[in-house]
C-alpha cells in the first residue's frame, strides 16, 4: 500500500492522469499472491503498471467465456510455488503465507491440493466515487480514527470501524467476487421449497444439487430495499 499511495502521489505532482483500472489491478494482484505465496509479479514497481500483461488476462477471460483455454506458464509457476511452500523446511516460509491454515486443515485432499490452491477494489473506488455523500462519510470516520494522513492504518485499526465495514459489505454485495452459480447440497436433511408465484412447495431430497447465481439472491428485493443502489447503511 505504501508503493501505491506513493506513486499516485508522485502522479499527483506530475498532473500524470493514471489508469486506475489497471492501477488497483497490480496493487489487488500484489496483495493477493504476496499474501498468497510469500512473492509477486512486483507489477507497482513497472512504468506502466504492467498494463500490457492486464489487458492480456481480461481477452483471456473473454475468450474463457466461450471455450477452455489453456491458463499457461503462470498457472504452473504457481501451482510449482505452493509445492515449494509446501516442502519447505523452514517453517516461517509457510507461517508467512495463506497456506498455513491450509495445509494444516482438515480439509480433503481434492481440496488441499496444489493445482486447487494455485474486481473489488475499484468497484469500491467506483461507488465511492459516484455517492460523494457516503465517501465523505467513510472519509470522516477514516480521518478520525487515523488523525495522521501519513501513517498506514493496520488491519486492527480499521476492522472495527463501522462505516468503513458498511461500505466494504455493500461493495462485496453489489459487486460480488463470484458471479457464476454456486452449487449448495444438504447431505442429510430434505430442503422444504415454496414457489412464491404460484404457491406451489417441494421437497428437495437429501444430496441432491441446489444451484443459484450469487448475483440473484444479492440482487433480491424482497432482501434488499432498492437493491441496485448503493447503501451502506442497510
Amino acid at each position: 500500500m505504501a508503493k501505491l499511495l506513493h506513486r499516485m502521489e508522485a502522479a499527483g505532482k506530475a498532473g500524470e492522469i493514471l489508469p486506475m483500472h489497471y492501477v488497483l489491478k497490480a496493487c489487488t494482484s500484489e496483495v493477493i499472491t504476496k499474501y498468497a505465496f510469500g512473492d509477486s509479479f512486483h507489477f507497482l514497481d513497472e512504468e506502466d503498471y504492467a498494463t500490457p500483461y492486464m489487458k492480456a488476462t481480461d481477452v483471456y477471460h473473454l475468450f474463457n467465456h466461450a471455450l477452455p483455454l489453456p491458463l499457461g506458464c503462470k498457472r504452473q509457476m504457481w501451482i510449482e510455488q505452493v509445492e515449494d511452500i509446501r516442502n519447505s523446511s523452514n517453517p516461517e516460509q509457510v507461517k508467512s503465507t495463506i497456506f498455513e491454515g491450509v495445509l494444516n486443515s482438515k480439509l480433503p485432499e481434492e481440496e488441499n491440493s496444489n493445482a486447487r490452491l494455485a474486481h473489488e477494489a475499484h468497484a469500491a473506488l467506483y461507488q465511492l466515487l459516484a455517492n460523494p455523500a457516503e465517501f465523505r462519510k467513510v472519509k470522516a470516520e477514516l480521518a478520525e480514527a487515523i488523525p495522521d494522513p501519513g501513517q498506514i492504518p493496520s488491519f486492527s485499526q480499521v476492522e472495527n470501524l463501522p462505516y468503513f465495514s458498511a461500505v466494504v459489505q455493500e461493495v462485496l454485495r453489489i459487486h460480488p467476487g463470484i458471479v457464476s452459480r454456486l452449487p449448495r447440497v444438504s447431505p442429510e436433511l430434505p430442503i422444504d421449497y415454496k414457489n412464491k408465484r404460484n404457491g406451489e412447495e417441494y421437497v428437495i431430497p437429501p444430496g441432491t444439487p441446489t444451484i443459484m447465481t450469487i448475483q440473484i439472491a444479492h440482487m433480491n428485493p424482497e432482501a434488499f430495499e432498492d437493491p441496485y443502489e448503493f447503501r451502506p447503511q442497510r
